[in-house]
């Protein structure tokens, strides 16, 4: 007898479009550029800063002696500071605002001691020291925790936007739907009744992670819910006969299993999408999957 698909297929659709509709959300960044920076600095913020073509729009302005427009309108403003004395005003005035500013500086401490006192603790929040030694995989590590942490519901559009931000967000939105499902399996006491939602939520994880990849929603992504699905049933195999074995801790046996499941599950479609498609895309082009670092190290190297 053929199982029944666990999965609402019409709940799985509507969450795909809201998906492809927040990465084609009109996004603008805004990069301010102290035009007395280093070279290097500002080399290193050109090569991180690539966009991709779609909704988001990224605008440079470069500033020394007089004031930049801080466009309020801008959904995230990144500063590349340098020596100018306008920055300690720039600060401010996105602190006072409320604006979503992050700073790239080469001596934080130093940028940090122009603030007045009162402000200096919230300031250097959103302040991150870049290191020319060891720059563009710890710039892009520290700027990406900086914008999941600051701007969670941008969280799809900018991993879209920016390939740099691609592996972290992928990498949150599987530990986010790890705990989700972790916790929902802890509390459902009847055998399979968890199912349906921890699998609409792998299903959900495996469309975000392909959208911010820029790879279309099409047929072709059957095949990847039909392996999501079938490890759905084969964890609930491995799940009834751990319960059995250590029924006292039943509840702590589903949930360890369904957050293992769903980061194994995030990674696969990681390696996946990060490679451009699918399994029926890679199988066309010659099948060839690489690592999670692989693909990031070819990312930096398009940049």
């Amino acid at each position: 007898m053929i199982p029944k698909i666990p999965v609402n297929m019409k709940a799985l659709a509507k969450a795909g479009q809201l998906f492809e509709d927040a990465s084609q959300a009109e996004t603008l960044i805004e990069v301010l550029v102290d035009t007395s920076a280093s070279a290097g600095l500002i080399s290193l913020c050109r090569k991180v800063l690539t966009i991709q073509p779609g909704a988001a729009r990224l605008t440079v302005v470069g500033f020394c002696s007089e004031m930049p427009p801080l466009n309020r309108e801008a959904d995230l403003s990144i500063l590349v500071a340098g020596s100018s004395p306008l920055l300690k005003r720039i600060m401010e005035i996105a602190l006072w605002s409320r604006h979503d500013c992050v700073v790239l500086s080469e001596n934080a401490p130093a940028l940090v001691a122009t603030v007045p006192e009162e402000d200096a603790l919230e300031i250097a929040r959103t302040i991150i020291e870049v290191d020319l030694a060891n720059p563009q995989e710890i710039l892009e590590d520290r700027l990406a925790k900086w914008c999941i942490n600051r701007l969670p519901q941008l969280r799809i559009a900018l991993a879209t936007a920016l390939p740099f931000m691609r592996y972290p967000v992928s990498m949150d939105l599987t530990r986010q739907t790890a705990f989700e499902n972790t916790a929902i399996a802890a509390i459902f006491f009847l055998p399979g009744a968890d199912l349906p939602i921890l699998t609409l939520n792998q299903c959900k994880l495996f469309y975000q992670i392909a959208v911010i990849h820029q790879v279309p929603l099409s047929r072709e992504r059957l095949v990847e819910l039909a392996a999501v699905i079938a490890s759905a049933f084969g964890m609930r195999g491995l799940t009834r006969l751990a319960v059995r074995k250590l029924s006292p801790v039943s509840w702590l046996v589903r949930g360890t299993t369904a957050f293992g499941g769903t980061m194994a599950l995030g990674r696969l479609a990681y390696e996946l999408y990060s490679r451009g498609g699918g399994v029926v895309e890679l199988a066309k082009g010659g099948f060839n999957l690489g690592s999670a670092s692989d693909a990031k190290q070819e990312q930096a190297g398009q940049s």
